[in-house]
């Protein structure tokens, strides 16, 4: 026996339509992937364009933050700050230069559409995130911008590479004030934490890094060495006691205002002995006739 089952149209179109709608969606992601290649493309393209035009800008400011040293003059005496700018080899500021285009952003947006370049950089140029001195190499030479211009206007060019400079500050000095971990990786934690905030914390890290908060404190402390935080300091917000309570400094004061008012003292002292008259030789003899009993 030979059993036959016949489909009802109902269900055979049914069949049909979830066929076609499996055939749309494959047809969509492979559209989708398809775009998102030719898009990376073109990224790749634009980086590579301005990679050339950013390294060449490189090159003319770093030679003007490091002229070339005079072997017949005096040794340079005046030291960099604690921690000096990175002189860079010519394929380091050719990385730096990809770099600088990699992480560039508008005012109030977030760069984290090219993680995936800014990560690919990273990886193979560890000393991006290892060493502090490329970040400040990059601090003075956007101080040496607004120090050239003298307070007048920048041209668009300039104005447009101070911008990618900016990103680029505030990518590099993000991590270590954010609290991730430090030397390598630390873009990867960064990235991961305000990726995807869970937390009010994580919030406001985003909404720092968007407005390049942390750009503003780098330069600042490579401006003020002094201001910057040294490794192992407390921290005003970790719960340790400060330097000095407030017995220390009523006590501090207190003994000011003593000094203060000794000095003060001797000072009208030595002005009102100074302003009485000088007696004369007949009073000074009359004086010695006198005798320790004041009597004539």
């Amino acid at each position: 026996k030979i059993k036959i089952s016949v489909v009802p149209p109902l269900a055979s179109a049914a069949m049909v339509l979830v066929e076609e709608a499996d055939d749309d969606d494959e047809d969509r992601a492979e559209k989708d992937a398809c775009e998102r290649r030719v898009a990376a493309e073109d990224r790749r393209k634009l980086h590579a364009e301005r990679k050339v035009e950013i390294d060449r800008w490189l090159n003319a400011k770093i030679r003007r933050l490091f002229p070339p040293e005079d072997a017949t003059g005096p040794p340079e005496l005046d030291a960099w700050e604690d921690i000096p700018p990175r002189k860079v080899t010519d394929e380091e500021r050719g990385v730096l230069a990809m770099f600088i285009s990699v992480v560039h952003c508008q005012p109030n947006e977030l760069n984290l559409a090219n993680h995936h370049e800014i990560m690919e950089v990273a990886r193979t140029s560890r000393w991006l995130e290892e060493d502090p001195c490329t970040l400040e190499l990059l601090c003075q030479i956007l101080r040496s911008l607004r120090a050239a211009d003298q307070g007048a206007l920048l041209e668009a060019p300039e104005l447009r590479m101070e911008e990618m400079l900016l990103c680029a500050i505030n990518t590099l000095a993000a991590p270590p004030r954010a609290g991730c971990s430090e030397g390598f990786g630390n873009l990867y934690e960064l990235f991961a934490l305000i990726g995807d905030p869970k937390s009010d914390k994580a919030w406001e890290l985003r909404t720092k890094y968007m407005k390049k908060e942390y750009a503003a404190e780098a330069i600042f402390e490579s401006l003020m060495p002094s201001a910057r935080s040294k490794p192992g300091a407390a921290d005003p917000d970790d719960g340790e006691p400060p330097l000095l309570g407030c017995f220390e400094w009523c006590l501090l004061g207190i003994m000011a205002a003593l000094l203060i008012c000794l000095f003060l003292f001797v000072l009208f002292s030595r002005r009102r002995l100074a302003a009485m008259p000088a007696l004369t030789s007949a009073e000074l003899d009359i004086a010695r006739q006198a005798g320790p009993s004041g009597e004539l």
